[in-house]
């Protein structure tokens, strides 16, 4: 029985070498990794990957949410400057906020990390002067009119990665991507960096400072995706600008990498093979054309060879993508704007 809802996913997948690195590191500083295929990996988490994306959507000029635990503090300057008496504006918002569920109520009621646009801001404001003029009826048309704000007018990012509001989980939206866990395809091990610091004016001194910093230097699969399927919330609070978010969401994720300890290596590569499809049954992850590591002289090649391969199998076995593109065949921003115009056509 075929659904009665249209289904389409964005899925984008990545190779991609870092010389010596540890752009993501566990507890004790170390390189994270993972067993697969029964052999070690160097490994990045997704939460790493997306922290990453959202930076490089920032920094270029896309208007992204706002993530902190000074929310109070954040409602508290955008009410003075408009005005609110500074002396019952603590009050004033701490009351709303709680009752917009977007921090724990009762008498300790504090800043909790929350995940905002700039427009829900703006929103939330504006019901609270308008409630300090006596405009609601009722003290439910203001906790509704709160809760509207607070949900209404999400930011992109807001949208593709999830908003969780443990308070209220009414207002929680369900991320529109998934990423992986990136790994690499051939097997590691830490390596350490030994390093000394001399001091300028001491002379003859030797080191001044001595430490040890662990690294790898893997071949990443990398792998995420977009549901632009009509149960996504991506469709549901902009469905207008779907095809044009997911494009940002595609550009970021393939541009972007994990910043940690890259003073110290410049690790900074861009992707060797990238291949993005559409599909309209289902995402399809192509991690198990990696569950034997890559063990040849020629990393790259064995690599891409693995994964045109497991992609064949995929659309021999379960059905072709209704688009497909890989980089070399066209620039990365010809494939994102053909992709762009194939989803608007589809949704």
């Amino acid at each position: 029985m075929k659904n009665n809802f249209k289904t389409l996913y964005l899925d984008i997948h990545i190779l991609q070498m870092l010389p010596p690195s540890n752009v993501n590191r566990g507890e004790m500083g170390e390189p994270k990794t993972a067993i697969i295929g029964g052999t070690t990996r160097t490994r990045i988490s997704s939460q790493a990957q997306k922290r990453a994306a959202r930076i490089y959507l920032m920094t270029h000029g896309n208007e992204t949410g706002i993530r902190t635990r000074s929310t109070l503090s954040e409602l508290e300057g955008r009410l003075t400057a408009k005005g609110l008496d500074e002396t019952k504006v603590s009050d004033v918002v701490k009351k709303a906020a709680v009752e917009a569920g977007i921090i724990s109520g009762g008498k300790e009621a504090k800043d909790t990390l929350t995940f905002l646009s700039d427009a829900q801001y703006e929103a939330i404001c504006n019901v609270i002067i308008s409630n300090e003029k006596k405009e609601f009826k009722t003290d439910k048309d203001y906790k509704n009119a709160l809760k509207q704000a607070v949900m209404e007018q999400p930011s992109v990012d807001e949208l593709l990665f999830g908003r969780m509001f443990a308070s209220n989980q009414s207002l929680n939206y369900d991320a529109a991507s998934q990423v992986m866990h990136a790994f690499s395809v051939n097997q590691v091990k830490y390596e350490f960096d030994y390093f000394t610091a001399v001091d300028d004016l001491i002379k003859n001194q030797g080191a001044a400072h001595m430490d040890s910093k662990m690294f790898t230097d893997p071949v990443l699969y990398r792998y995420a995706n977009v549901n632009l399927s009509e149960t996504s919330e991506l469709l549901k609070y902009d469905r207008e600008h779907a095809a044009y978010n997911a494009a940002l969401f595609a550009e970021a994720f393939i541009r972007s990498m994990p910043s940690g300890a890259s003073n110290s290596y410049a690790n900074v590569t861009m992707p060797s093979y990238v291949m993005i499809t559409l599909r309209d049954d289902q995402p399809v992850n192509f991690a198990p054309a990696f569950l034997k590591s890559v063990t040849g002289e020629d990393f790259m090649n064995e690599a891409v060879n693995k994964l045109e391969a497991e992609a064949e199998r995929i659309a021999r076995d379960f059905g072709t993508p209704v688009f497909s593109a890989k980089l070399g065949e066209k620039p990365l921003c010809e494939i994102l704007k053909d992709m762009e115009s194939e989803i608007a056509g589809r949704i």
